[in-house]
């Protein structure tokens, strides 16, 4: 469970001129909605042709077509560039909608889910309201809108962050290859913006960050 979902994250990063978070996953791989009838939001079964790179799209890949996300449950190839693929429609917050054909379709991976479920555990890490059987004050504004930052963030920084905890997980300390000299390697923790909205939130309901329990 996280306090967000991508499709609240895109608005909220549209509205923010944080538009290369937009697309932050596309895989750079294009295709086009080959029906002549188009599709309604209930079809879970389309035609696609014109795509870029051969036989790329492979099961739960995800499609994005006007402002809908589709995961790829099943592929079904005729020619390399030309295929059928199953999917369920409306993910990750999105709303399924009519499908016109040769409509556009980018191709994009799981990175936006990785970055929420990154920034949901960032939060908890501050505020320390560990999880019973749902997420603490899951409904907050202000816990909403923190994952929100932080996920923006992390797209900004996810590689070198990881990066990082590897090196630290093998070294278990500093490193060098003897170019490079990296000190003091620990994990990332919330952005200034984001570690503000959740010492708010704490401050609103006067729970201090190192409580235990709660939720």
């Amino acid at each position: 469970m996280n306090y967000s979902d991508v499709a609240a994250v895109d608005t909220y990063a549209l509205s923010k001129g944080e538009v290369d978070f937009l697309t932050c996953d596309d895989t750079g791989v294009a295709a086009a909605v080959n029906n002549s009838g188009g599709y309604n939001a209930a079809a879970t079964s389309l035609v696609l042709d014109a795509l870029s790179v051969g036989g790329f799209i492979k099961k739960n890949h995800l499609l994005y077509i006007g402002s809908e996300y589709l995961r790829v449950t099943g592929v079904t190839y005729a020619t390399p560039t030309t295929l059928t693929v199953t999917v369920l429609r409306g993910q990750y917050g999105t709303t399924a909608a009519a499908i016109s054909d040769d409509a556009s379709v980018s191709v994009r991976d799981m990175l936006k889910v990785r970055l929420i479920n990154q920034a949901t555990r960032d939060i908890i890490d501050t505020h320390k309201q560990h999880l019973t059987d749902d997420l603490w004050m899951s409904e907050n504004e202000w816990l909403i809108e923190a994952e929100k930052l932080q996920t923006i963030y992390l797209s900004k920084y996810h590689g070198e962050r990881e990066t990082a905890e590897r090196i630290g997980a093998i070294t278990s300390g500093d490193f060098s290859d003897g170019v490079v000299s990296i000190g003091g390697i620990s994990a990332g923790g919330l952005c200034r913006a984001a570690a503000s909205v959740v010492s708010y939130a704490l401050k609103e309901y006067g729970i201090s960050s190192n409580e235990w329990g709660r939720g």
